[in-house]
């Protein structure tokens, strides 16, 4: 089949090919991909279309009327100018250059004389091929039929019996005369077989597809062809990937399609909102799978445009940074509880691909979601995160929510690192005893001068228990740390707390060594006052006992300045103290 009835240039017209001339050919394959693209989602008259037509048209005509006609070779998954690669496009889904050759055409000429009226039938039949049922739709039929008076075409009228059927010898039908009358004909199970392969891959690919699966091994299918080895495993790879991908998968496809060849950065970020509210419509569908693949598909298109387009990144950072914004991120609770979802994985593949800035919700569907897969993969997930930033974690804590806030503890507890024991200090206004519980003794076991800071906060907890427990895991005194302790034990509401609170907190005193220390300590050994006698008098008992402990030169010279005070119960402590420190 031949439509090139122009091929002979005009007088004058010299066919010499320089490195300009290639360039500029390369650049309008370029803008015809870009446009084939917009035309396949967008209707004619829509903005982007008309915007990239014109700029196709302009550059097209230029290029014309400067070397009479374009004449483009045709390779299944390239354009060749002169021998020259100048346009590629691997995916057989949605590759120009596959859409020709997969029907047989083997080269295609615009001439000079080409207008916009009839530059735009074209893309209109392009538009309708891919509106036409599989079965109809053939892109050599549809030039033939329009028959464009400067669009060209070439394609062998023997290429489906020199590509496919080569090889084949007739079909041997079998008819059973007595029943020709009953309006059926029933064909023995080789005649059938026979017919279906002789004809199989006459049909177009879904129909072949078909064909394949109901009525004979695909192996044998691929055997009956002269294709080689490779061109059958690519046909099987295309007919695999067409079984699988879904109207959203391909809407996605045409949409990166246009991004990769847009260049006004108004207009990718404009596609990028289209791109937004199909990814929240999936999302919503509880189609985690199409989600993540989707947000991988945004990071590596980014990624092709880091080095060759780094301009192109910015907007494409920008959304990616609104999606990952918590005020951004879909109500996953009722995504998740509205929705019969037996394995979790993509849902976690979804939110390690998109690194939410928060992770605040996972606490409340922690609780919420009924599943203990679902708190397996979560608590996976807390870890792998972990291990880029930890610091994150904290987002997850909630005051309601303790039994998750328990396991980012452990988790934490696992990090060498000091920054992972400053968030403890997240859990100090914390009304769950046990999470605080849990975090006053991962910070005893650090034994951290940074844990010791954030111990004393817990120092002013409401709880008694809580207060004792934070005294008894300080474990380091350094100045901002004894300073605290100091203004705790010199408040007179301290007097007014139990025996063993006041113990926990004088024996801290001790271990210091610190003069002024010393000297709180030495001052209430001396009379305890009138307000609250009894309780000044526990507390120099307390003093008393935590002197002793230490053993030290000076604890020992205040113990025998507290023999000469006035209080009995006082001067008897110190005494006994003296007594078991000199025989110990």
């Amino acid at each position: 089949m031949n439509r090139n009835l122009k091929d002979v240039p005009p007088e004058g017209v010299q066919d010499v090919v320089g490195e300009k001339q290639v360039e500029e050919a390369k650049h309008v394959l370029h803008l015809l991909g870009k446009t084939v693209s917009q035309v396949k989602i967008y209707p004619p008259d829509h903005i982007s279309v008309k915007k990239t037509r014109d700029e196709l048209y302009e550059n097209l005509i230029a290029y014309l009327e400067k070397n009479w006609k374009l004449e483009i070779d045709i390779r299944e998954f390239a354009f060749d100018f002169q021998d020259i690669t100048v346009y590629r496009d691997p995916s057989p889904m949605k590759s120009l250059p596959f859409l020709f050759f997969k029907d047989g055409m083997q080269k295609l000429f615009f001439y000079k004389g080409l207008d916009m009226e009839e530059l735009q039938e074209f893309l209109k039949l392009i538009r309708k091929y891919f509106e036409l049922p599989p079965d109809e739709a053939d892109i050599v039929s549809l030039l033939w039929e329009k028959d464009f008076a400067n669009i060209r075409y070439f394609a062998p009228d023997d290429y489906l019996e020199t590509k496919i059927g080569l090889g084949k010898g007739p079909v041997e039908i079998k008819i059973d005369r007595e029943r020709i009358n009953t309006g059926t004909i029933e064909l023995a199970s080789e005649d059938r077989r026979a017919l279906t392969i002789n004809v199989i891959s006459e049909l177009p690919e879904k129909i072949q597809e078909k064909t394949i699966l109901e009525d004979i091994d695909e192996s044998d299918a691929f055997q009956v062809s002269s294709l080689t080895e490779t061109e059958r495993e690519t046909l099987k790879s295309i007919l695999e990937e067409n079984r699988r991908i879904s109207p959203e998968k391909e809407l996605f496809l045409l949409i990166f399609e246009i991004l990769g060849f847009e260049e006004d950065l108004g207009r990718i970020s404009s596609t990028f909102e289209v791109l937004d509210h199909e990814l929240q419509d999936i999302v919503q569908k509880g189609d985690f799978h199409l989600a993540a693949e989707l947000l991988k598909s945004i990071f590596e298109l980014r990624q092709s445009f880091s080095s060759s387009a780094f301009e192109k990144t910015r907007p494409i950072d920008k959304y990616l940074n609104k999606l990952r914004k918590q005020e951004s991120l879909p109500p996953f609770k009722d995504i998740l509880l509205r929705k019969d979802i037996s394995d979790f994985s993509h849902f976690f593949d979804y939110l390690d691909i998109l690194d939410p800035e928060s992770l605040s919700f996972l606490g409340e569907l922690y609780d919420e979601i009924n599943s203990a897969d679902f708190r397996l993969k979560t608590l996976n997930f807390l870890k792998a995160k972990s291990k880029k930033d930890f610091t994150t974690l904290i987002d997850v804590v909630q005051q309601e929510r303790a039994s998750l806030s328990a396991e980012v503890i452990d988790i934490l507890s696992t990090i060498e690192d000091r920054k992972a024991i400053q968030l403890m200090a997240n859990f100090i206004p914390f009304r769950n005893k046990s999470i605080k519980i849990k975090a006053i003794e991962y910070l005893g076991r650090s034994r951290d001068v940074t844990a010791s800071k954030i111990l004393i906060g817990f120092l002013s907890d409401n709880d008694e228990g809580l207060r004792v427990l934070a005294a008894k895991n300080i474990h380091h005194l350094d100045s901002s740390v004894l300073r605290s302790l100091l203004s705790v034990v010199e408040d007179k509401k301290f007097q007014l707390k139990s025996r063993k609170e006041k113990q926990a907190v004088i024996d801290l005193l001790t271990l210091s060594q610190d003069k002024k220390a010393y000297k709180v300590l030495e001052q209430m050994l001396k009379r305890p006052g009138l307000l609250f006698s009894s309780k000044r008098i526990e507390s120099g008992l307390c003093a008393a006992q935590a002197l002793e402990k230490t053993g030290a030169p000076e604890a020992i010279s205040i113990l025998e300045k507290g023999i000469r005070v006035r209080n009995k119960k006082i001067r008897q402590a110190c005494r006994q103290s003296l007594t078991r420190t000199s025989t110990s």
